[in-house]
Parts: structure tokens; sequence; C-alpha cells
């Protein structure tokens, strides 16, 4: 929930804006469904892209064979994090 994602942002210290990377582990990682599959996932691929952006994600799914359910997910949960956004402090 997003009380657990600030409480994560807080003890990280950290100042500025979650990444999507950051909000998807803190918020999904661990998680029995589609999207705690997609963080499990993203946490252990090295190769996650630096570059913060719908457009930059959606390549590097593209580039490493994602299926079309993992990229609905992702299409999702980016709309969530975008909002996530627009209400953080």
């Amino acid at each position: 929930n997003a009380a657990r994602v600030m409480t994560v942002t807080q003890e990280i210290g950290v100042e500025h804006m979650m990444t999507f990377y950051d909000w998807m582990i803190a918020r999904y990682q661990g998680k029995n469904s589609p999207r705690g599959d997609l963080a499990d996932d993203m946490s252990s691929d090295k190769s996650w892209p630096a570059e913060n952006t719908r457009a930059a994600i959606l390549e590097h799914l593209s580039n490493h064979g994602a299926c079309s359910e993992c990229v609905e997910v992702f299409k999702r949960c980016w709309r969530d994090y975008r909002k996530f956004e627009e209400v953080s402090p």
C-alpha cells in the first residue's frame, strides 16, 4: 500500500521521487500475483534500464521477449506508478 511505500522511501532516505523499479520492488516483490511476478523478474534482471521512462522499459521488455501479458501488467503498473507520483509530496 502507499503507506508502506512511503515508509520504505523514508527508511532509505530517498527525498526525490521513487523510480518505477524502486516503487515496484517496495510494493509488489514477493507477492503471489502478476504484479509480484513482474517485480520478482525485475529484481533479478541485471540489465533493467536505468532510464525511468515508459518507453525505455517497454523497449527493454520487447528486446527481452516479454509475453503480451507481462507487457499489459507493466502498463497497468506504470499507470498506477504515475498516479502515485502525482500524489506524493
